[in-house]
C-alpha cells in the first residue's frame, strides 16, 4: 500500500467512525425522554467528535457531514454569519477575525491592545457547523483547549465562560 492510498484508507476509517457517532447521538436523541439537558449534551459530544475529525481531516479538504472543513475552497464557496470582525471584551482594542473557512485570526497584548502595546499575533482552525449556529475553535495552540465551542448568538458568538465576542461588521 503507498502512501496516498494509506491516507486515503485513514481518511475514510475517520469518516466511518464520525458517522457512527453521529447515528449513537441520535438514537440517543430519539429515545423518547423529555430531558433536553441530556439531549443537547448527547449532540453536543457527537458534534464535538465529529469538528475533531473535520480539523483533523481539514488538510486535505474532507468532507465530513453536518460540517465544513476549514478549507480554501470553502472561503470562496460559502458565506457564514461567523465570518467577519470582533470584539473581545477580555483583550479590548486586540483583533480578532474569523473567516469563512473557519480560520481564527487575533492578537493579544497584556491584555489589551493599544498603539503603544507589543502584541502577540495569532491564527487557529476551526469549523463551522453547516447550520450556521457554532463554531468549534482549537485554542491548543494558544494552549487553550482543542475544540473550544463558540454558539451564535443576537450580535456576536458566545463561549462556554461566559464571554461573548461582539461582531463589528
Amino acid at each position: 500500500m503507498n502512501a496516498t492510498s494509506a491516507r486515503s484508507s485513514a481518511r475514510a476509517t475517520r469518516a466511518r467512525r464520525a458517522d457512527k457517532t453521529t447515528a449513537r447521538a441520535r438514537r440517543r436523541d430519539d429515545d423518547g425522554d423529555d430531558d433536553g439537558r441530556a439531549a443537547t449534551t448527547t449532540t453536543r459530544a457527537a458534534c464535538a467528535a465529529i469538528a475533531a475529525m473535520a480539523m483533523a481531516c481539514s488538510s486535505a479538504r474532507a468532507y465530513v457531514p453536518g460540517f465544513f472543513a476549514a478549507s480554501a475552497e470553502a472561503s470562496e464557496t460559502t458565506t457564514t454569519y461567523f465570518a467577519g470582525r470582533y470584539a473581545d471584551p477580555k483583550h479590548p482594542g486586540c483583533l480578532r477575525e474569523i473567516s469563512a473557512d473557519g480560520t481564527v485570526r487575533g492578537e493579544d497584548g497584556d491584555p489589551g491592545c493599544g498603539k503603544t502595546t507589543r502584541t502577540r499575533p495569532w491564527t487557529l482552525s476551526g469549523v463551522i457547523d453547516v447550520n450556521d449556529d457554532s463554531i468549534f475553535i482549537d485554542f491548543s495552540p494558544k494552549g487553550g483547549p482543542a475544540n473550544l465551542l463558540g454558539e451564535r448568538v443576537e450580535g456576536g458568538v458566545k463561549f462556554p465562560d461566559g464571554n461573548v465576542w461582539r461582531k463589528l461588521e
